[in-house]
C-alpha cells in the first residue's frame, strides 16, 4: 500500500525543483550574454570590410582585359565580376594578387568589371566597378593573288563587328605607305578588292586592319600582312588568222604512265602547241610534268580537283583549288577551264568568270578513252580536222600518245597549224577569248 504524502514533504519538493530551475535558468542567461558580449566585441574590434580602391584597366587587347587595384588590408580575397549579357565571376583566394586578366573574351564588345572583397565572416556591399572595349580583331587575308598582268586579287574573312577596314600597300622595295596607297573599304562593299595599275614583276607588302566604332571612339586592330608578286604577260606571238589552224587539247592529265612526257615529246619535236587541261590533286602529285608544260609554251588549263563532281554537283572549290595547285606549281593560274565530262552549269561559268577563265568544250571528240585504239583517234582526227576545230583527247593513255605521233606530222602536212585554244578563239574572232564564255570552236 503507497504511502501518502504530507503536506509538509510537498512544499519541501517543490521548493526544491524552484531552486533547480532558477539554477539552470541563471547558466542559460550567462551564456547568452557571454555570447552577446563576445559578439559585440568582435564587431567593435574587427573593421568593416570597405570598397576597393584604385582599381583601374591596365591592359586591354582583342581578347583580355587586365585589372589591377589598390591591396585592402582587412580583406583576405575578393571576388571579380565580367559582364557583358551574362554575368561571370573569379574569385582571388590571395589577397596579396591586386591585378588579373580576363581572358577568352570577345573582341570588339563592351565588358563590365567589379570587383568587391571579402573573407571568411563577410562579403563587402561595396563594390569598385571600371568598364572597357575589347580590340577588334585583324582581318585574315586569305587570298593574295595576281592573275593578270598590273593587277592583285585580295580577298579577306569578313569581321562581323567591323564597321571598315583599311587596306594599303606598297612595292616591298620602299619604307612606308603612300597615301595614295591607302583605301578605306566599307563593309558593304565585300570583302573583295581588285588593285590595279601595279607594276608587273614587282612584289607588293599588302597590309589590312579592322575599324571599330564604339561610344564616339575608334578602335582600330592590328595589320595583318600579306605579300603578292604582281604578274607580267609573256609577250604576245601573233598567230596569222589567215592560217588553217587547229587547237589539239588533253584532259584528265597528268599521267602516272608515260602517255603524257610521250606526248609533250612529239609535240617539242614538231614546234606544236597545245591545251591540257589538268586535274588539280594529279598535277600536284607530278609537278615535274606541268612544269614541263609551262616551259614549252603549252597552255595550262583546268580540269577541276579531282574530276569527281559533274555539271551543277561541281563547287567553287573544285574549280579553286585545282587553280591554286597548278599556281603553286608553274608561278601562275590556269588560263582555260573544261568542265568534266563536258557538262557546263551555270555556276560553273559563274565562278570561271571570277577565276579569269575562259571555258572550252570541243568541236572533234576521238572518244580515244572508249576505243583505246591508237588508229581509230588518228582516223577521227585526220578525215574530220577543219580549219578552227578543237579536238579532245585524253593525256593518260598510251594509245592516245601513239596516236599523236601520227596526227601532228599529218596535221602539219595538210597545212594546219597547231595552236592552243587561246590562240584559235583570238586568231579566230579577232578578240581574246573572254572569262565565264564557253567556246566550241573557233568556226
Amino acid at each position: 500500500m503507497k504511502k501518502q504524502m504530507t503536506y509538509r514533504q510537498y512544499a519541501n519538493r517543490k521548493k526544491r525543483r524552484g531552486k533547480a530551475l532558477a539554477v539552470l535558468a541563471g547558466v542559460l542567461a550567462f551564456i547568452i550574454v557571454a555570447g552577446l558580449v563576445t559578439l559585440g566585441g568582435y564587431i567593435i574590434l574587427k573593421p568593416r570590410l570597405g570598397a576597393v580602391h584604385g582599381l583601374k584597366v591596365r591592359g586591354v587587347a582583342v581578347s583580355t582585359v587586365e585589372l589591377e587595384w589598390d591591396r585592402l588590408s582587412n580583406a583576405e580575397g575578393y571576388f571579380l565580376y565580367s559582364k557583358s549579357g551574362t554575368e561571370k565571376y573569379k574569385k582571388v583566394a590571395d589577397v596579396t594578387e591586386t591585378s588579373y586578366k580576363f581572358r577568352n573574351l570577345n573582341q570588339a564588345t563592351e565588358y563590365d568589371f567589379r570587383v568587391v572583397a571579402h573573407n571568411d565572416e563577410i562579403t563587402s556591399d561595396k563594390k569598385a566597378a571600371v568598364s572597357a572595349f575589347t580590340y577588334p580583331e585583324k582581318p585574315s587575308i586569305t587570298l593574295a593573288r595576281s592573275k593578270s598582268e598590273g593587277t592583285a586579287d585580295i580577298q579577306w574573312q569578313k569581321n562581323t563587328e567591323a564597321d571598315e577596314y583599311v587596306l594599303r600597300y606598297k612595292p616591298v622595295t620602299e619604307e612606308s605607305y603612300a597615301a595614295e596607297n591607302t583605301l578605306r573599304l566599307s563593309v558593304d562593299e565585300g570583302s573583295t578588292i581588285q588593285l590595279e595599275e601595279l607594276t608587273p614583276d614587282l612584289t607588293y607588302d599588302v597590309s589590312m586592319r579592322t575599324i571599330v566604332r564604339h561610344r564616339d571612339e575608334v578602335y582600330r586592330s592590328e595589320w595583318s600582312k600579306a605579300r603578292v608578286t604582281i604578274h607580267k604577260d609573256a609577250p604576245e606571238k601573233k598567230v596569222n588568222p589567215g592560217q588553217k589552224m587547229i587547237a589539239l587539247t588533253f584532259d584528265d592529265g597528268p599521267s602516272y604512265n608515260k602517255a603524257s612526257d610521250r606526248i609533250l615529246d612529239t609535240l617539242e619535236k614538231y614546234d606544236a602547241k597545245a591545251t591540257f587541261f589538268m586535274i588539280g590533286e594529279n598535277a600536284e602529285s607530278l609537278p615535274k610534268n606541268v612544269k614541263r608544260k609551262a616551259k614549252l609554251g603549252m597552255e595550262i588549263g583546268s580540269h577541276s580537283w579531282d574530276h569527281t563532281h559533274y555539271g551543277e554537283k561541281v563547287t567553287d572549290d573544285d574549280i579553286s583549288k585545282a587553280n591554286e595547285a597548278i599556281m603553286k606549281i608553274t608561278g601562275k593560274f590556269p588560263t582555260a577551264f573544261r568542265s568534266p565530262g563536258g557538262i557546263t552549269s551555270k555556276n560553273i561559268l559563274k565562278k570561271c568568270k571570277k577565276e579569269n577563265l575562259p571555258v572550252y568544250y570541243w568541236s572533234i571528240d576521238t572518244a580515244d578513252w572508249q576505243t583505246r585504239k591508237a588508229k581509230t583517234t588518228v582516223d577521227r582526227v585526220i578525215k574530220n580536222a577543219e580549219d578552227g576545230d578543237i579536238v579532245l583527247m585524253h593525256e593518260i593513255y598510251e594509245e592516245t600518245a601513239d596516236a599523236v605521233e601520227k596526227i601532228v606530222p599529218k596535221l602539219i602536212k595538210k597545212g594546219f597549224k597547231l595552236v592552243t585554244c587561246a590562240e584559235l578563239i583570238e586568231a579566230k574572232t579577232g578578240e581574246k577569248p573572254q572569262a565565264g564564255v564557253e567556246y566550241f570552236s573557233g568556226k
